[in-house]
């Protein structure tokens, strides 16, 4: 296997070149999270982004870096959606259920950890999906 040379080292982000295939990963250890947020009505709430890298707005699903939170290194997948989801959009939900793990992004150029196959640990987004709360 060809070794993996970094060509820079930033806060969030480790810019990486093995071979001729360049890519970006991510430097915290916890992961990430995405909100599958079902309102009572069955509807799936989405919210409206600043993406500086593309200097426009994006409409995602609400999302975020797990162990974002000032001083909880140690925050589940399943806190940092709750955490997440009111950030994001002010919605509290009743229940949330931890739905898969998996890559954030199988051929963006975008790893979520060493740049190898991603662990369960530390190197995937955690889906889950938030419902029956105050909306």
């Amino acid at each position: 296997m060809t070794e993996t040379e970094v060509l820079f080292n930033g806060r969030w982000l480790r810019l990486c070149r093995r071979g001729r295939w360049e890519f970006a990963d991510r430097t915290n250890p916890g992961g990430g999270v995405v909100i599958v947020a079902v309102t009572p009505e069955d509807r799936i709430l989405f919210v409206e982004q600043w993406r500086e890298a593309l200097r426009a707005k994006t409409i995602e699903m609400p999302a975020g870096l797990v162990g974002d939170a000032a001083g909880d290194p140690a925050e589940s997948a399943v806190e940092a959606a709750r955490r997440e989801l009111l950030e994001e959009t002010g919605y509290a939900a009743g229940h949330i259920e931890f739905l898969m793990a998996g890559p954030s992004s199988s051929g963006s150029g975008f790893t979520s950890g060493s740049g190898s196959r991603p662990s369960l640990r530390s190197r995937q987004c955690k889906y889950s999906c938030g419902s029956g709360g105050v909306w």
